[in-house]
């Protein structure tokens, strides 16, 4: 094919969506009934999309590090633990005691546990007459004050357990839950749900804290979930407030961000085909997108517009009018799009993901922003308006005075700009030096 062809074709297909607006919308709408279906179970209304916030995801199995890591667990045993924190008086007197011990008996009958260690079983080293006798601790819940302190005097004295297991001051003791090696979102979720109701029940006035890794990773993984579900809607909506200031316009409003809103549920439909799920890197890409590419189908947009304005809706060729603004919409997702994909070059599976996932988004809403919102203007100037009024010279908004006057600015104080902007790129680069990577998942501020 001649370039001359290749061409003529590319330019027809303007010319093809203005034509053809509702065989557009069509497609649109069975494709996103398609996308929803597969973000969402239709039988449950449970979300399908993925959340694993755990290591793996962000680094990959084919990293030298998490090989290592793997290795490490199954030589010295799981790490994903669990501590719930006994807080007492006198964590060795009887009724605490017994307290433990009823804790560690019913907490290791939770499914997904693997086993259970606190001061009612762990093992100690005695040295007696005939050897090294290692035993529990605490062979039986003590019943006077004199074994409540004999207990104590034992358990304060082996490094292994002292400081540990138990505070310093003895107010405070742990119960170790270590879960079986199974990751995933749903796992974590029933295990803890059922390890605070066996609590609750075993001990419903003790004071009684839960913390660990497994934790942390459920509430993070709530975290996200909640994000994806609460940021997405706030950031449409600052944004139609910032359309209908700039624009003043239902349409100019509503168009763009319909055209981001569906970009993002086919980029989240297409991930959970995919297979992939959404880790702490990854979960940003929603938002991202909406706040990235929301400006091409508000270009699309704004330029039929202005085409109009002023005319008749017979006077304006809009096929002619998005075969002008098709080539730098698509340069900016063109240059967007590469910029994403460099990110896949890195060592780190979690950022190959996050450039891999921006440029499916990225390639989407380039998409839509040729077809969906030029049909959505089409059909909106070609139907019928009730409060159409008859075409008046066009006028310029309080918005293009502004837009003047900072133009205007700009050309008189250029000098002025181009200094400061030096010496704020001077300070920018002053500050890079002192960028810190945290690895930590909690970190107290003083």
């Amino acid at each position: 094919m001649s370039r001359l062809a290749l061409r003529s074709r590319c330019e027809a297909v303007p010319v093809l969506v203005c034509r053809y607006p509702w065989a557009i919308l069509a497609v649109v709408l069975v494709l996103s009934l398609v996308a929803l279906a597969q973000l969402i179970d239709l039988r449950t209304g449970k979300l399908q999309l993925r959340v694993d916030p755990s290591d793996e995801q962000l680094l990959g199995q084919a990293n030298e590090g998490w090989e290592f890591y793997q290795s490490a667990r199954r030589l010295f045993g799981n790490d994903e633990t669990i501590l719930v924190a006994v807080e007492s008086q006198d964590v060795f007197s009887p009724r605490t005691a017994g307290l433990v011990k009823r804790l560690t008996d019913e907490l290791a009958t939770v499914a997904g546990v693997q086993s259970v260690i606190s001061l009612s079983n762990v093992l100690t080293f005695r040295n007696t007459e005939e050897g090294l006798d290692i035993a529990p601790l605490m062979q039986k819940v003590p019943e006077t004050q004199e074994a409540s302190e004999a207990l104590r005097r034992e358990a304060l004295a082996d490094r292994l357990i002292a400081d540990t297991l138990i505070s310093k001051n003895g107010d405070t003791t742990g119960i170790l839950v270590n879960l079986r090696n199974v990751q995933g979102y749903d796992f974590l979720q029933k295990v803890n749900a059922e390890l605070d109701e066996t609590i609750r029940d075993a001990a419903p006035e003790a004071r009684i804290w839960v913390t660990g890794l497994p934790r942390i990773k459920l509430a993070t993984t709530n975290i996200i979930l909640d994000d994806l579900i609460r940021f997405p809607p706030l950031i449409s909506a600052v944004m139609m407030v910032i359309l209908w200031l700039f624009l003043r316009s239902v349409t100019g409003v509503l168009v763009p961000l319909v055209t981001v809103v569906i970009s993002v549920v086919w980029t989240m439909a297409t991930i959970t085909v995919l297979g992939y799920s959404l880790n702490m890197v990854t979960a940003l890409v929603p938002s991202l997108l909406i706040i990235l590419t929301l400006s091409y189908s508000m270009y699309v947009v704004s330029d039929m517009r202005l085409a109009r304005r002023g005319k008749e809706a017979g006077d304006v060729d809009l096929g002619d009018v998005l075969r002008g603004i098709s080539l730098p919409v698509l340069l900016a997702g063109a240059t967007t799009a590469v910029g994403f994909l460099s990110l896949c070059l890195s060592d780190l599976r979690a950022i190959q993901e996050f450039g891999l996932f921006s440029v499916i988004g990225v390639v989407y809403a380039t998409v839509l922003a040729l077809t969906l919102a030029p049909s959505l203007i089409v059909v909106v100037e070609r139907g019928p308006r009730m409060d159409r009024k008859p075409s008046v010279p066009a006028k310029d908004t309080k918005f293009d005075h502004l837009l003047h006057a900072i133009a205007g600015f700009d050309l008189r104080h250029r000098a002025a700009i181009f200094v400061v902007s030096g010496i704020v790129v001077v300070i920018a680069a002053w500050g890079m030096t002192e960028l810190r990577v945290g690895t930590e998942h909690i970190t107290t501020t003083m």
